[in-house]
């Protein structure tokens, strides 16, 4: 998990949200049903039917990394509301501080459901990464007791920055920003960076985390795509002995092979001048689902459960 499930953007002028008293159709919310997502929002149909397509890509994605599950038990319910009151309507609590940051993004896990609160008023690129990472931690524990801090954060960045593009889907683009940090910084030797847990300080204190993410989400880029995918088999072994309970020194061993000669070739990896990305065929899932208008009773009732996950009686 990222150090901040909040992604921050400045404040903007607010406006009434999470009100149907507008005969306007924008102001109108609606329930789209995707076969495997539920998007609540007041942005129109098509905005609804965008944004499931979006996570039904990303779930496909998932899927087709191997023999791993990726419904949870419990449902997701994603509410995309059109701008930043929205948003506040259902998270006041972020708003509250004055001059505070404001999340434009935000995952809350659960055991009777998911949700994910997000607002379409913004670059997609600064709002759905925080979601669709926090997504992958999701899946991540459905399939795993528990993950190296490394793998599962890198994993998290690597289906982040998940675009639709012409027709088809683009993941595993290189983070621009990850990657100045991991030039402009000394790297963590690769034994170093695989013992790092959920107690590390380098996972902990702010001015320790961002290597931590920089190496893994390139490192991680390294294995599923570097070399035309030569090395996505070792990253699949270790993650399949993972799930196998074989310890992870055991595992690292097996799959990876020698640690200097693997760190010797990722360092050199990270200094190239070209990245590739992955591109997947276009799931149209979220453009077939079905949409319908929903009461105010039942926006009113979505409003009440965020406010009782934060104790807002």
């Amino acid at each position: 998990m990222r150090q901040t499930n909040l992604r921050w953007v400045a404040p903007l002028p607010l406006a009434c949200a999470l009100s149907l008293g507008d005969a306007g159709a924008e102001g109108r919310w609606v329930e789209v049903k995707s076969p495997h997502f539920r998007v609540l929002t007041d942005a129109g149909e098509k905005e609804g039917r965008n944004v499931a397509t979006g996570f039904e890509q990303l779930r496909k994605l998932f899927e087709a990394m191997g023999d791993i599950g990726v419904d949870p038990p419990a449902p997701i319910v994603i509410v995309a509301t059109r701008d930043e009151a929205g948003l506040k309507q259902l998270l006041p609590s972020f708003w509250e501080q004055r001059g505070g940051a404001r999340p434009v993004g935000l995952f809350l896990a659960g055991t009777e459901k998911h949700h994910i609160a997000l607002r379409l008023d913004v670059d997609p690129g600064a709002r759905d990464d925080i979601v669709y990472h926090e997504y992958l931690h999701l899946i991540a524990r459905l399939n795993f007791t528990e993950l190296p801090v490394w793998l599962n954060e890198g994993l998290a960045e690597f289906y982040a920055g998940t675009t639709v593009r012409d027709g088809s889907v683009l993941f595993g683009v290189v983070n621009d920003g990850w990657l100045a940090v991991l030039r402009e910084s000394v790297p963590l030797p690769l034994t170093d960076l695989f013992a790092i847990d959920g107690g590390s300080r380098e996972y902990n204190e702010e001015s320790r985390v961002s290597i931590l993410y920089a190496e893994s989400a390139l490192l991680t880029h390294y294995f599923m795509v570097g070399d035309r995918g030569a090395h996505r088999k070792q990253l699949t072994d270790y993650m399949s002995l993972l799930s196998k309970g074989v310890p992870e020194p055991q595992a690292q061993a097996q799959a990876f092979g020698d640690l200097k000669a693997l760190q010797k070739a990722f360092f050199s990896y990270v200094h190239r001048y070209h990245f590739s990305a992955l591109k997947a065929p276009l799931d149209l899932s979220g453009s077939t689902a079905t949409a319908r208008t929903m009461s105010e009773a039942e926006v009113l009732a979505v409003r009440g459960e965020f406010l009782a996950r934060y104790w807002r009686a």
